[in-house]
């Protein structure tokens, strides 16, 4: 059928699609995800007194990597994913993102972009510190982070806003 996993931060007021998977087409499992998903996040929101700023996601670029394997799965595939979140009012964060590999061993991930839904739905930027504590927070648990990452950090750290673009 289809899952999704996200998380929320109530220090930043903001969450995080880790990921949602959908085993087949044509069946509205996608909508119905994110419909719940969003409530869900609305509720933890409003229970911490605010309302959600947004959410990060992170999507592969297919323009820039030509291979993967989704196990065969279209609504997996990176051109369709890419058009759901668009549609959906995600947008992409402007600095060439780098994602330490989950398997902790210093490699890094190319070939996506950070992407932020604003809920607002008129942000065309965010500030670059709510974009690195995030970071440094959801990726706390690896140790072994690449050279590229903490570049891409300090990057970040030396402006003091990121523009929002349309995919």
């Amino acid at each position: 059928m289809g899952a999704t996993e996200y998380r929320y931060y109530e220090d930043f007021n903001v969450a995080m699609t880790d990921f949602t998977i959908i085993g087949q087409a044509g069946l509205g499992i996608g909508p119905f995800l994110a419909n719940k998903r969003l409530e869900d996040l609305n509720e933890l929101a409003a229970a911490n007194g605010k309302k959600l700023m947004g959410m990060f996601a992170e999507i592969y670029d297919p323009y820039r990597v030509e291979h993967y394997e989704f196990g065969g799965v279209k609504p997996m595939d990176p051109y369709v994913r890419r058009e759901v979140l668009a549609h959906l009012g995600y947008k992409r964060l402007d600095f060439p993102y780098v994602h330490p590999s989950w398997n902790n061993d210093g490699e890094a991930v190319t070939g996506l972009d950070l992407c932020f839904l604003p809920m607002d739905g008129e942000r065309n930027e965010l500030q670059t510190d709510l974009i690195v504590k995030f970071l440094k927070r959801y990726y706390t648990v690896l140790s072994n982070k690449p050279e590229t990452w903490y570049s891409m950090i300090e990057n970040l750290e030396a402006k003091e806003k990121v523009a929002l673009l349309y995919f």
